[in-house]
């Protein structure tokens, strides 16, 4: 090998190569790392919603078959009570309610241990209202609301939910 000749001293990375990979990574993790856990709080959020629906299905069956009458509790929509472990099983999940003042709604709140938010002790509670047809059978449209602890509207909640009186869902037919 005539006019190669190699470096014997030089092997791998000098120190300041290595500080400046691992400068980079730290920065990286300390973009990504909230990142991730909003998007975490987000996926446990959404189990609010995906309970709130089994709600919601069976109000709005309530509704069609009581022409137009809304439940009060869980038991008259023929649901589990609010603190049953087919509600809390994921432990993400708090309590699962039909309002008793008659409006109809569904609200479900999500557990404090459950979900870590940025606040301690701070939960999001999901409220779907129905809006129903008088007199009978005919299309109930609900809308859609979000409250953390503190009475505003949740950062974490679906974005549909976001603004409180957000028309969701397809009307029941």
């Amino acid at each position: 090998m005539d006019g190669i000749e190699l470096d014997k001293n030089r092997k791998g990375f000098s120190l300041i190569e290595l500080m400046i990979v691992i400068a980079i990574l730290g920065i990286l993790a300390a973009i990504a790392v909230p990142s991730y856990q909003g998007y975490m709080i987000k996926s446990r959020v959404s189990e609010l919603m995906d309970v709130a629906n089994v709600l919601k299905t069976s109000v709005s069956e309530y509704i069609m078959a009581n022409q137009g009458a809304k439940p009060i509790t869980n038991a008259a929509a023929g649901l589990a009570p609010p603190t049953d472990s087919s509600w809390t099983a994921s432990g993400n999940v708090a309590s699962a309610w039909v309002d008793s003042g008659g409006t109809g709604s569904v609200s479900v709140k999500s557990n404090k241990t459950g979900i870590v938010l940025p606040t301690l002790n701070d939960t999001v509670t999901i409220v779907l209202t129905p809006t129903a047809a008088v007199g009978g059978p005919g299309s109930i449209t609900w809308t859609c609301g979000s409250l953390n602890a503190a009475g505003a509207v949740s950062p974490y909640a679906p974005s549909v939910c976001r603004t409180l009186g957000t028309a969701y869902g397809v009307p029941a037919s």
